[in-house]
């Protein structure tokens, strides 16, 4: 798993949260597509603007500065527990250097899995809460608001997200993130480009694929292979490149055997892949202009004219 695929998906130039809402919707519309029922994932939403409002009326006042690597540290609390944020946001060499009392406060702002409790703690009027409690109405239009539950912890370790910031998981909370996302309003300009309001999320197939499996969901994907053309030297390659392209062309699926096997093994890998036919060119074939082309279903042989 060095390697994995990913979804992204994107919208730019929005800053409203009817974004947001619209790329929430997306993701329950692939679960759906792939055969998961609406309970076996819930999406876990916070925003970064809410607790940046927050810390900065608060615990931050005086450090404003300290907000983003903050950020990186309170990311991790549930992989390293809260004790251990604790330490981490006290450490008088690290880049935000809290209280005790004070970083005991950003741990308990974490707890929070009620927005409105968290509107609580936030400032008055604040922006965020307003954006926040308007896509909660969205989400509830989109018909996905019973999976979407407000929790105060997803931070997102990544410095550029700006807003509101998103985490998939399984239901029985076995697996990692699903996927995740953000608002992400300044990247565009960081990187030298013009103002451009952004959200968008990543979605990997490992944890996916983990969940499909589980829930017994997983497809069984058949390599589809009609022909198998086999050249028996590189003397016959080339003969064997044109005889590809014919059947390719008549809309047949073909692979060529690309390295120089014995005919048995050959054959075992036709099976495996479950192709209809092996097409044979060896030198006899050549001379004479006739593949020898065997249906690997019945064992019957025949020979069919090679391309000119």
């Amino acid at each position: 798993k060095r390697e994995h695929f990913q979804w992204n998906m994107d919208i730019w130039g929005e800053p409203d949260v009817t974004a947001e809402a619209e790329l929430i919707a997306a993701i329950f519309t692939l679960l759906d597509t792939v055969g998961l029922t609406r309970g076996d994932v819930k999406i876990r939403l916070n925003s970064r603007a809410l607790l940046e409002e927050t810390l900065r009326n608060g615990v931050l006042a005086q450090k404003p500065e300290a907000f983003a690597p903050l950020c990186v540290v309170i990311d991790k609390i549930d992989k390293i527990g809260a004790d251990a944020v604790v330490d981490q946001l006290v450490d008088p060499e690290g880049a935000v250097g809290l209280s005790t009392e004070s970083a005991r406060e950003v741990v308990a702002l974490l707890e929070m899995k009620d927005l409105d409790e968290a509107a609580q703690a936030a400032p008055a009027r604040s922006p965020a809460r307003e954006q926040l409690q308007r896509l909660f109405e969205l989400l509830e239009a989109y018909g996905v608001r019973e999976q979407v539950g407000f929790d105060a912890s997803v931070v997102r370790g990544l410095a550029y997200y700006t807003g509101v910031v998103f985490e998939a998981f399984d239901a029985g909370g076995t697996l990692r993130a699903i996927c995740g996302g953000g608002r992400y309003d300044r990247l565009a300009e960081t990187l030298g480009g013009k103002p451009l309001p952004a959200v968008g999320f990543g979605f990997g197939d490992v944890v996916l694929g983990e969940l499909l499996s589980d829930k017994d969901l997983w497809p069984e994907l058949q390599r589809e292979v009609d022909d198998l053309v086999f050249p028996f030297t590189d003397q016959e390659r080339r003969v064997a490149i044109r005889l590809a392209r014919q059947l390719r062309e008549q809309g047949h699926r073909v692979e060529v055997i690309l390295d120089h096997p014995k005919l048995k093994r050959a054959m075992t890998d036709a099976d495996r892949i479950g192709a209809r036919r092996i097409w044979m060119v060896g030198p006899d074939e050549v001379e004479r202009g006739s593949a020898r082309v065997r249906d690997l279903e019945t064992g019957e042989e025949r020979d069919e004219a090679l391309p000119a």
